[in-house]
């Protein structure tokens, strides 16, 4: 259930910013493997559910190795920004160093060229592309009403 429901690849493994090493990243599949696996089905689960939880765990490894391998310190900050709040002032402020409306464009541009790198291997890279967008359109809203998130 929760590797068919997870957001990203990082949520479909549980990997945390300390969790990005290579060993890690291995002992945390083998973990979900053996529990989704096609061939470890209980009676009764359906298989097709089984097989594409296998297919995305399988696949989130992968990207997750090959992120890492590119940059480990853009990997934990591409996670950052995929676990954001930006939808709520505090949220989008914490994301972009600034409650400043005019400054979180320049912070917003200042974060892509740190994940500049994952653009290649990061197969949720326009999901945090958008988070940054909504960090920035949060901070410009305003104290009012209007700029309450619905």
């Amino acid at each position: 259930g929760r590797i068919l429901a997870a957001k990203h690849v990082f949520d479909v493994l549980g990997a945390e910013g300390d969790d990005l090493a290579a060993a890690k990243i291995k002992t945390m599949y083998r973990k979900l493997a053996l529990r989704v696996h096609p061939d470890k089905l209980p009676d009764g689960a359906d298989p097709v559910a089984y097989k594409t939880a296998f297919a995305r765990l399988d696949a989130a490894k992968d990207a997750l190795e090959a992120m890492v391998a590119e940059d480990a310190a853009s990997c934990r900050e591409l996670l950052r920004v995929l676990r954001a709040d930006a939808q709520t002032r505090a949220g989008a402020a914490a994301l972009l160093g600034t409650e400043d409306a005019d400054d979180a464009e320049k912070a917003s541009k200042a974060l892509w060229k740190k994940l500049e790198k994952m653009r290649s291997v990061a197969p949720d890279f326009a999901s945090a592309e958008a988070v940054c967008r909504e960090a920035v359109a949060t901070l410009r809203r305003g104290f009012t009403a209007e700029g309450l998130p619905r």
